[in-house]
């Protein structure tokens, strides 16, 4: 070794030392101190704070780290990103408690096939590149069911990340995007959205060259728009590895994982290779070494994917094997999850009555178990649990009524007097689909002290979301499903069992955070009774959706879409027929015409948007009216709450000493007081909102006096007429996205030209805007003309086998011209009874443009009526009525 080997390391080790007596000579600088001290001191207000944010963000990150460190999926970190790279899709079983949701958006988004690449946004025909540079990829969608699930996780992950939530800063990295809120920055790359938002992006870019991921949680849901969301993945995977096909990408992979914790795998893994073609790339749980899945005993653990339905082999025939390059690659993942132990009670007995059965349940949890230990309660739909929420507040105010200190505190303490000891106090906080995102989120907030929550949902809480603090849930094995019968054009929205997989979900939520207990309200048998798995809802729902949506996306055959499930031929064909019905598709050739792109663009259901957009043609007013009605329309409850169920309502129903005085001078001058007004002032109230041949008016009565600027206490209002706030709070959020769409040029249709000018002065002119309004509905629900069954021809009147009871007393009133289908007036409607009623408002009597007797048979019923929905209970009901004249169905060209 020669010297100046020898002296070169000492040259470095000595410059090093030089460099860092330097650093150390100009940080002890006391100068440099100062003006350090002087940079903080100058700097902007904004700034210090901005700082102090960013600052108690990574805070939070750090000490958010080691519970993710504990997640049973942290360990698989570099296997999930090692498939994904090797996989055009992955298959996750991530049990309940792995962490799934919230952990594989960031174990992907700093992978290099995650990043944006620049690409000329173009191609020429014979594939020659041209156009402006553009960029594809970069962000990762993660679907969620609900909206309540997307904004919880989105903001727990930017928890974790340790980024401002969305729009919040443009620096964010982390966003969502729901019905009324696109909270997203530009600097966005983890972006969770409900199916439905991805389903309107897929509408303006066919290909998603926004992201480079798409996560498809909780599958196992399996609604339609989930449905439609895999069969558009499989498409764009399709188009970008057949060879010589059209590739909006341009050669950037989509990457696609698929996740739930009770999903059969077995059926989507064929869906994407294709059926006994392909065997899944990648390992499981039970892999060996060699890489191969071994053989699974009967002892061993359920990996998402059945015996059945797992390939074996790969099928080498020639019909049946294609080329390595346009295989789709699928490989596989299994996490076991986090579950502490559920003890699950079964009843004794069948329960007869599940409201009172699920109160005697949640007061004997309350008296007899201590805290922590949360209540939730899984109930089929809104309706049910406001009634078990009036239950539970009448209960705690009872409770609390017991509790008040004793008057004399000489006395013994209260357990030795036999008074039982203080019980903690209740929160009652209701959850559903429909209800304002601010309330949905009350359920994350800390319990406060020395109280217990009472979480009453429907199957909105099953999977996603964690719910802190639950100990205890009961279960009513109910739920809301919807079943559409083509043949009758009847949509049915019941109250159904759910499935051993729904079952599961439920009872696992109690086991989150430690030992729980699961009180299911049916006894055992009932539950091995149950189907295993959750019908997929393409199966039983009006199809029409679906296939303007396929439609949009010029699938001319819809048929050989890629559907997970296949629907019913007979579905199908109802969905394109009431299409055709709606102006939505061209009756020659079956395409999308220019209408039906703009109802497919529109957050309502065909036949809703299809009302609006004929409201276009005509004045600003009678939009802005037609909107108010679609708006309420658009939600599942209606806004009419039954006054003698509903304690507000109860008190608020009991008149003042003055106003009792008001009606006896009233009846001493003469005017009429009804007994029912004098009883109960709240239906007097809602009295005055009442169109008396119209559902529809109706609402939109109510829906302007409650946005009326003249109403400034719009819950006291809602109290005073029986109306649901929480509903009317959903409508103005609809109302006002739907205002700002029809504001647009987009959606303005031509108006034809014998179309007549509503003149809005005066009487007459509120006259001419009802009959408008009214035969706007017409435009969208046609089909739902129902007329006096005494004038339907006598084949009608006898119609189908089974639909018209032979007792002519009791057969239904109107029958439908579409179907022949007999029907009956829904009670809640203000058409159940035509008896003339005090009260009503004056120009009711001229709702049919005057032509009352016209319009209105020898037994005071209108002679036609239009319907939205029909409902089935006991008998055919058809829900928001309005009578119409069979003259303008003709006039509109809609009866042949």
């Amino acid at each position: 070794m020669s010297n100046l080997d020898i002296l070169k390391p000492m040259a470095v080790k000595r410059k090093a030392e030089e460099a860092f007596t330097s650093r150390r000579t100009q940080r002890d600088d006391p100068r440099d101190a100062v003006s350090d001290n002087a940079k903080v001191s100058n700097m902007p207000p904004a700034g210090r704070t901005q700082d102090a944010q960013k600052s108690k963000l990574r805070d939070r990150a750090t000490a958010l780290l080691k519970t993710r460190q504990q997640l049973p999926i942290w360990p698989h970190a570099e296997e999930v990103r090692q498939k994904v790279r090797e996989n055009d899709v992955l298959l996750l079983v991530g049990e309940t408690g792995s962490g799934k949701s919230t952990q594989i958006p960031q174990f992907l988004c700093s992978e290099k096939w995650c990043q944006s690449l620049p690409v000329l946004t173009s191609t020429t025909s014979n594939g020659a590149q041209k156009g402006r540079k553009g960029n594809i990829g970069g962000r990762i969608a993660i679907l969620q069911p609900r909206r309540v699930a997307a904004t919880s996780l989105a903001t727990r992950v930017a928890q974790e990340i340790g980024t401002p939530l969305g729009s919040s800063s443009p620096a964010s990295t982390v966003g969502y995007s729901v019905r009324f809120d696109n909270n997203v920055s530009p600097s966005t790359k983890i972006k969770f959205l409900t199916d439905g938002m991805l389903l309107q992006e897929l509408l303006r870019d066919r290909w998603l060259r926004e992201y480079s991921c798409v996560i498809v949680d909780e599958v196992h849901e399996r609604g339609v728009n989930v449905d439609l969301v895999l069969g558009f993945l499989r498409r764009i995977l399709e188009a970008g590895r057949g060879a010589g096909s059209e590739d909006g990408r341009q050669g950037v992979p989509l990457k696609i994982v698929v996740m739930s914790a009770t999903a059969d795998m077995g059926g989507i893994h064929d869906f994407f290779a294709g059926v006994g073609d392909l065997p899944v790339n990648g390992s499981n749980a039970n892999e060996g070494q060699n890489g191969h899945t071994s053989s699974q005993s009967q002892n061993e653990e359920w990996n998402g994917f059945s015996d059945s339905e797992t390939p074996a082999k790969q099928d080498t025939s020639e019909e049946n094997k294609r080329s390595s390059n346009d295989n789709i690659s699928v490989g596989s993942c299994y996490i076991k999850g986090r579950q502490y132990p559920v003890t699950t009670h079964y009843t004794s007995t069948p329960t007869t009555n599940l409201l009172d059965t699920a109160m005697d349940r949640i007061i004997q949890i309350h008296q007899h178990t201590p805290l922590p230990g949360d209540v939730l309660v899984f109930l089929s739909g809104q309706e049910m649990i406001e009634n078990l929420e009036s239950l539970c507040h009448t209960y705690a105010s009872s409770l609390n009524e017991q509790q008040k200190p004793p008057q004399q505190p000489s006395l013994p303490p209260r357990h030795k007097r036999g008074y039982p000891q203080k019980l903690p106090g209740l929160q009652i906080l209701p959850l559903f689909a429909s209800l304002p995102t601010h309330l949905q989120a009350r359920i994350f907030q800390p319990t406060p002290p020395f109280t217990r929550r009472i979480i009453l949902s429907t199957n909105i809480a099953e999977t996603s979301i964690t719910v802190p603090g639950i100990r205890h849930v009961i279960d009513t094995g109910k739920h809301k499903s919807r079943l559409f019968r083509p043949g009758l054009n009847l949509d049915t929205l019941l109250s159904t069992p759910i499935s051993q997989s729904m079952a599961k979900q439920r009872s696992g939520r109690a086991g989150r955070e430690a030992p729980g207990h699961c009180y299911r309200l049916y006894i055992e048998k009932d539950y091995w009774d149950l189907e295993k798995d959750t019908k997929p809802e393409i199966l039983q729902t009006n199809l029409a959706f679906l296939v303007l949506t396929l439609k949009a996306h010029n699938v001319d055959d819809v048929l050989d879409f890629p559907l997970l499930t296949r629907p019913p031929r007979r579905s199908l064909e109802a969905a394109l027929e009431g299409l055709l019905n709606l102006d939505a598709l061209d009756p020659d050739t079956s395409n999308i015409t220019d209408i039906g792109k703009k109802m497919a663009s529109l957050p309502v259901r065909p036949d809703l948007a299809r009302i609006l957009l004929e409201s276009s043609k005509h004045s600003p007013d009678i939009v802005e009216g037609v909107i108010d009605i679609v708006s309420a329309l658009s939600l599942e409850e209606g806004i009419f709450l039954p006054v003698h169920s509903n304690k507000r309502l109860q008190s608020a129903a009991k008149k003042s000493s003055q106003e009792l005085l008001l009606d006896k001078q009233k009846k001493k001058s003469g005017e009429d007081v009804s007994d029912d007004e004098e009883s109960n002032p709240v239906e007097a109230a809602r009295r005055q909102l009442l169109s008396r041949h119209s559902d529809h008016l109706t609402l939109l009565n109510a829906i302007q006096a409650y946005a009326s600027p003249n109403t400034h206490d719009r819950r006291a209002w809602c109290d005073q007429h029986g109306i649901s706030h929480r509903a009317m709070s959903r409508i103005m959020d609809v109302r006002k996205q739907l205002r700002q769409m029809m504001g647009s040029k987009r959606f303005q249709l031509a108006a034809p030209s014998n179309t007549n000018t509503v003149t809005l002065d005066g009487a007459l002119g509120a006259l001419q805007k009802r009959e408008t309004i009214l035969k706007c509905l017409i435009a969208g629900l046609w089909p739902n003309i129902a007329i006096l069954t005494s004038l339907a021809p006598s084949q009608t009147q006898q119609g189908q086998a089974g639909s018209q009871p032979q007792n002519p007393n009791q057969r239904a009133p109107y029958t439908t011209l579409l179907t022949s289908q007999g029907i009956h007036v829904h009670p809640s409607s203000v058409m159940f009874t035509q008896r003339d009623s005090p009260g009503r408002r004056k120009e009711d009597d001229n709702t049919m443009g005057g032509r009352r007797d016209a319009a209105v048979g020898a037994s005071g019923m209108p002679r036609a009526v239009i319907f939205t929905d029909l409902i089935y209970t006991s008998k055919p009901y058809a829900r928001n009525v309005s009578a119409v004249e069979l003259g303008w169905v003709a006039d509109m060209g809609k009866l042949s």
